[in-house]
């Protein structure tokens, strides 16, 4: 009987740590930070500011079953760097991620996700930059560079025109009016005093 009951205790001690060491990692500050780059917009003559406008970064981490999901999402300041908050539940206890994460920029009207510029998918992946007691920064291997065609900033995003009714055509009835022969009125002049 002392032998099972040191058993369950030791199990439990061990199930109370594991619980304890998930707790203390979920309350840990994770961020993700980093910077874009338009690729196109020197030579087409686009201020950089007008370009990040509206744009959004998500950082992405594999789950189990192979897909890709949200952990978290943050938008580009007018010079083009970002920070995303994570959940505490993605790094390990000695600093690195649990998970393949990359982060991904989102624009457009339906805050779509932009294809990354060519040759710049590796610059997405997630690195550990620094960790301690009380936060993890991790950081992106250069910056996620776009092209301004394919991930359209709030600036360039199609807002229909409004229509004013400045000129009205007149309206013409179909039966033209019709008009007699000019008639001849008569008229007399005064006569002379005289």
């Amino acid at each position: 009987m002392g032998k099972a009951c040191l058993t369950f205790l030791v199990c439990l001690a061990l199930g109370y740590s594991s619980i304890a060491g998930a707790s203390r990692l979920s309350q840990k500050l994770v961020a993700v930070s980093g910077a874009a780059e338009c690729a196109d917009c020197v030579s087409k003559n686009i201020n950089e500011a007008i370009a990040f406008n509206g744009l959004n970064v998500a950082v992405y981490c594999k789950e189990a079953k192979g897909q890709f999901q949200i952990k978290g999402v943050g938008k580009l300041d007018e010079e083009g760097k970002f920070t995303v908050r994570l959940p505490g539940d993605v790094i390990k206890e000695e600093g690195g991620l649990k998970k393949h994460c990359f982060a991904q920029l989102h624009g457009g009207p339906k805050n779509k996700p932009c294809p990354a510029a060519s040759g710049s998918f590796d610059s997405s992946k997630l690195v550990l930059q620094s960790f301690d007691s009380e936060k993890h920064t991790f950081g992106t291997l250069g910056k996620l560079s776009f092209s301004s065609e394919t991930c359209t900033s709030a600036f360039f995003w199609y807002k229909p025109i409004p229509q004013f009714p400045w000129y009205c055509p007149p309206k013409y009835s179909q039966n033209p009016p019709t008009y007699g022969a000019p008639t001849r009125s008569s008229y007399s002049y005064p006569s002379p005093p005289y």
